[in-house]
């Protein structure tokens, strides 16, 4: 044992327990500040309780594990979300409430908190992968107020590490799972979308393709969010289930659109001016009201789809796609997209859109070609190469046996 593990085992022990059915378990024991003894059971690894122990007495010796609560995971649960309430929009709260009160109580509910561990989240992912009631999205997604939690019980001094963070990249807690295949519509198609789109829906088609909206920003926008001058979208409000809340990412942004799409807006408000409906709402529904998302795709875009005879899987969220793949596909800047769109991070955006338009990076392709075998345009300082001397040119070697004349062969 070496000096490290006799320290280890000088401040705590490690258990071994052997199992009914042949396996062992390995459980950890130390003490806190306060003098009392923790006992935890780790896994079938030795190894793992020995990195666990080190880091529960690490943990000690930082003063983060001051108490050996009690607490169950159903109280500490509780707990959070009634903290957490008031500072969540309505559908996210539902969503967490769902996640705890049909699986992650269930699951942890009667434990301690300094009982959970990683094998044990694993088993449960496990669990519901293999029941196949739900997606792996939707079981990676309750991940989310586990972590939250058990983030809180090592800020409390409750446990040391939080068995459901991914401290490894390479072995990452989540399910895998394959993403829904990203559709748009090339530059033709939108355009005949467009052509297709009922007089009712035209303008909330074209806001939608020009600007990347989602459909709950632009039904949420108001008149006052569009500045004539600056040719910019305040993006603040979304149309949630349940209500009227802020942005994905609770973040606002400015979004810049072209003169054309101003040109649309204005007549729109005209058309609004003339049947008396002019109200706080830029889009809304014949008799003024606030649409529903649902009649929008139903009333609007499948109809357009249909009368457009385009691919009826295009959902109405790929307009915010196409408006991404056609800003990229002329030209327009990784940075300007997400700007645009309002990620919070550009590896987003590269991930979503680094190779939407096949199109587009074979005609890149063929222009760096072009570039480098026919010359650069005039004027440019770039060399195209630089050609080798000939070698009858090239000084000769001082460190080279040479014989015979100048410029003779040598032999190797």
């Amino acid at each position: 044992m070496d000096s490290r593990n006799e320290d280890l085992m000088a401040r705590g022990s490690i258990l071994n327990r052997k199992n009914a059915n042949g396996t062992k378990t390995f459980s950890i024991k130390y003490r806190t500040l306060d003098g009392t003894q923790i006992k935890k059971a780790i896994g079938p690894s030795r190894r793992e309780a020995e990195r666990a122990l080190a880091e529960a007495i690490a943990a000690v010796d930082r003063g983060e594990i001051r108490t050996a609560s009690r607490e169950t995971f159903s109280e500490a649960a509780d707990r959070w979300l009634v903290r957490k309430r008031p500072l969540l929009e309505e559908s996210t709260y539902r969503d967490y409430e769902t996640h705890l009160r049909l699986r992650l109580v269930p699951a942890f509910g009667p434990r301690k908190l300094r009982q959970i561990t990683r094998a044990q989240v694993e088993a449960y992912l496990a669990g519901l992968d293999r029941a196949g009631t739900l997606s792996r999205k939707t079981i990676n997604d309750s991940l989310i107020p586990l972590r939250q939690i058990l983030t809180r019980a090592v800020r409390d001094g409750v446990i040391a590490t939080n068995p459901a963070a991914n401290r490894d990249r390479d072995d990452p807690l989540e399910l895998p799972y394959e993403r829904p295949t990203m559709r748009y519509l090339n530059r033709e198609d939108a355009r005949a979308y467009l052509d297709s789109a009922p007089d009712w829906y035209r303008a909330l088609a074209e806001t939608l393709i020009g600007a990347g909206l989602r459909i709950g920003e632009a039904i949420a926008l108001e008149w006052r969010d569009v500045s004539w001058d600056a040719g910019v979208l305040a993006i603040s409000r979304t149309v949630k289930v349940g209500g009227t809340g802020t942005p994905k990412g609770d973040k606002a942004r400015n979004v810049v659109i072209a003169g054309y799409l101003l040109d649309v807006l204005r007549d729109h408000r005209a058309d609004q001016a003339r049947e008396g409906r002019v109200g706080p709402l830029v889009f809304t529904s014949p008799t003024g009201c606030q649409l529903d998302r649902h009649n929008v795709r139903r009333r609007g875009h499948d109809v357009t789809l249909r009368d457009a005879a385009l691919p009826s899987a295009v959902r109405l969220h790929d307009l915010r796609h196409t408006a991404a793949t056609l800003w990229l596909a002329s030209g327009q800047s990784i940075y300007f997209v997400q700007q645009q769109l309002g990620h919070k991070d550009i590896q987003t955006t590269i991930d979503l859109y680094g190779h939407p338009d096949q199109a587009a990076h074979r005609a890149a392709a063929d222009k760096a070609a072009a570039w480098w075998r026919e010359g650069p345009p005039e004027g440019s300082r770039v060399p195209l190469l630089v050609p080798r001397r000939p070698a009858e040119t090239r000084a000769p070697d001082a460190n080279a046996a040479t014989t015979g004349s100048p410029g003779a062969e040598v032999a190797a």
